[in-house]
């Protein structure tokens, strides 16, 4: 049971949090339309849900009986998801920071 919450419930959690960070309509990073922040969050829940649709699809979470093809695109996408998540915590812990120090915002490097 603890195994099915950490590599399946746990991933669409990690998700939300990287919709917070880049793709919804607060965030001033992206700054996209209403119908591409729907595409966004949808490739989004699409690579962090690999887990879950292994075991859905193909029987196995850990060994899917799903084409070679599938599983090693799946696994690009979703370690570019954990990039992408890696990336907002750092951007939210940023952003924090500097509202703890009185910026009013995120420094501008441009």
């Amino acid at each position: 049971m603890i195994i099915k919450t950490l590599f399946m419930y746990m991933p669409l959690l990690a998700a939300l949090m990287v919709m917070f960070g880049f793709v919804l309509p607060h965030c001033r990073a992206l700054q996209l339309r209403t119908r591409a922040q729907a595409i966004w969050a949808m490739v989004i829940l699409f690579c962090f849900s690999k887990f879950l649709c292994f075991h859905t699809l193909g029987g196995d979470a850990f060994a899917p009986e799903l084409p070679a093809p599938v599983i090693w695109v799946w696994d690009w996408a979703y370690s570019g998801a954990m990039i992408l998540l890696a990336l907002a915590m750092m951007r939210l812990g940023v952003a924090w920071l500097c509202r703890r120090l009185g910026w009013r915002g995120l420094p501008r490097f441009t």
